[in-house]
């Protein structure tokens, strides 16, 4: 559907495409968070709403221009929101052997969880398997951008959460399998856009798939970090002023 960003768990995501079903069988269960959209009317969903609208007609959907194409990318504003950039940096690791690699990464620094200090996010964007594409974030638990080289890889494995459509499933409401995720900040405060990819919708029978009902048919959330998990705050269709089912 879109041209896929490299990055460094690119192989990781290959593996997972080739083991298929049997994976898929030993992978554990994907937490499940219920939608909730107490506050539909909030300045957080209205604004939301309506500037991812504008950004949308700008870069297209799904909005993945945010993500540099690998090569970093500054924040983008539009009206009250904030889409946080990413940055790119060669890091050098060890393996339990001693043999050193240079990699470069793209990160995000964010405050994800509104507590500091400031979290580093790892992410990878591709096919997910039965998901079509979607993006994996990691929050890793501690910030690889300020280490001392060489990092030890298992660095890579000490993550505190993973959010993508292998690891999280969005439940009680209509939501795609596949799903998009950019940290944005409103208000102080920092938030998850999570774009659904429309990968429910069924062309007719004997038609060719049509790109534009796919984008119709995704739905939408913003979510919130807290500490027991996540909590969704907003769910809405692509469709500005439409109601999500």
């Amino acid at each position: 559907m879109i041209t896929t960003i490299r990055s460094l768990f690119i192989a990781v995501a290959c593996t997972s495409l080739l083991l298929g079903a049997v994976a898929e069988a030993a992978r554990p269960k994907r937490e499940r968070v219920e939608i909730k959209d107490d506050a539909p009317d909030s300045p957080l969903c209205r604004e939301t709403v309506s500037e991812v609208a504008k950004l949308r007609a700008d870069i297209g959907w799904p909005m993945t221009e945010l993500y540099g194409h690998g090569n970093g990318h500054s924040d983008v504003t539009v009206g009250q929101l904030t889409f946080h950039g990413l940055r790119l940096q060669s890091m050098v690791f060890a393996n339990s052997a001693g043999a050193k690699r240079t990699l470069p990464l793209n990160f995000y620094l964010v405050d994800i969880d509104n507590k500091p200090p400031v979290e580093m996010l790892d992410f990878v964007t591709g096919g997910h398997m039965a998901t079509g594409e979607g993006t994996t974030l990691s929050v890793f638990k501690n910030n690889l951008s300020v280490a001392t080289a060489p990092i030890p890889d298992t660095e890579l494995r000490n993550e505190t959460m993973k959010i993508g459509p292998l690891n999280v499933r969005f439940t009680g409401k209509e939501f795609d399998v596949g799903y998009f995720v950019y940290p944005f900040a409103f208000a102080g405060r920092n938030y998850l856009f999570i774009e659904g990819n429309g990968d429910d919708y069924q062309a007719p029978e004997g038609q060719r798939a049509d790109f534009d009902a796919a984008r119709k048919h995704a739905k939408n959330l913003v979510v919130e970090v807290v500490p027991d998990g996540l909590a969704t705050r907003c769910y809405f269709s692509d469709e500005p002023g439409t109601p999500a089912k």
